[in-house]
C-alpha cells in the first residue's frame, strides 16, 4: 500500500476561507462550513456596495441546493467577519433581505443594555430620593414656622403678663391707654439708651463661644 504525505511543496486543491475566529464560536460545524462557503463566494463573486462593503446574496434555493445541510438558525450567518457581510436572501425566519447580527454583536447588545437599564433604575432611585429630600424639607420648613409662631405668642402672653403687674387696674384701661402709657415711659430721658444697651449685651452674649 502506498502512502502520500503532505510536504511543503505540496500544491493544494481548490480551498474555501473560514477565519480562525470561527472556530471559538459556539456555532455548528455546518454553520462554520456555511460560513466558509458563503465568505468564498463573497470574496470570489461580491459586490460592493456604495460604501464599499462586499456583500452577496446567496438565493435559498442556491443554499437548498448545495451538498451541505441547510443551517437552522440566522446565527449561522454572521453579518460581518474580517470586514465582510454575507447573509441569504430570504432565509426562514429572518426576512428577505434584512442582515443578521453576528451573536458577539448581540451579546455586546445585550450587555449595552443590560448597563442602560441599571442607569435607568439608578436614576429612577435618585429621583426617589430627591422627590423625600424635598418633601422632609417642606415637613421641616412647617415644624419652624409653628415653632416661631408659638414661640411669639409665648413671649407675648408672658410679657403682657408682665407689664399688667406694673398697672393699676389693668382691667379698666383700654389698649389706648396701655399705649400712651408706654409711649410716655419710654421717651424719659435715658429710657432708649437702657433697652439699647439690654440689646446690646444680649446680641454680644449670642456671639460668644461656648
Amino acid at each position: 500500500m502506498e502512502f502520500e504525505f503532505m510536504s511543503a511543496d505540496t500544491v493544494l486543491p481548490p480551498c474555501m476561507p473560514l477565519p480562525a475566529a470561527m472556530l471559538r464560536l459556539p456555532i455548528s460545524s455546518t454553520a462554520k462550513v456555511m460560513y466558509a462557503r458563503l465568505l468564498n463566494t463573497t470574496l470570489t463573486a461580491g459586490i460592493e456596495d456604495s460604501n464599499g462593503i462586499l456583500f452577496v446574496r446567496f438565493p435559498i434555493m442556491e443554499l437548498a441546493a448545495a451538498p451541505l445541510p441547510q443551517p437552522r438558525h440566522c446565527e449561522a450567518f454572521p453579518e460581518r467577519i474580517g470586514g465582510h457581510r454575507a447573509y441569504p436572501a430570504g432565509a426562514p425566519g429572518c426576512g428577505r433581505t434584512k442582515p443578521h447580527l453576528h451573536a458577539a454583536s448581540q451579546r455586546r447588545a445585550a450587555m449595552i443594555n443590560e448597563k442602560l437599564e441599571k442607569l435607568n433604575q439608578e436614576i429612577a432611585k435618585g429621583e426617589a430620593r430627591l422627590r423625600r429630600a424635598q418633601h422632609e424639607e417642606k415637613i421641616l420648613e412647617h415644624q419652624v414656622k409653628q415653632l416661631t409662631r408659638k414661640e411669639r405668642t409665648h413671649r407675648l402672653c408672658t410679657r403682657g403678663a408682665m407689664l399688667e403687674s406694673f398697672l393699676l387696674r389693668p382691667e379698666v384701661l383700654t389698649d389706648e391707654d396701655v399705649m400712651d402709657i408706654l409711649k410716655q415711659a419710654f421717651s424719659q430721658s435715658g429710657m432708649k439708651e437702657i433697652v439699647a444697651e439690654s440689646v446690646k449685651g444680649r446680641v454680644a452674649g449670642e456671639s460668644l463661644p461656648e
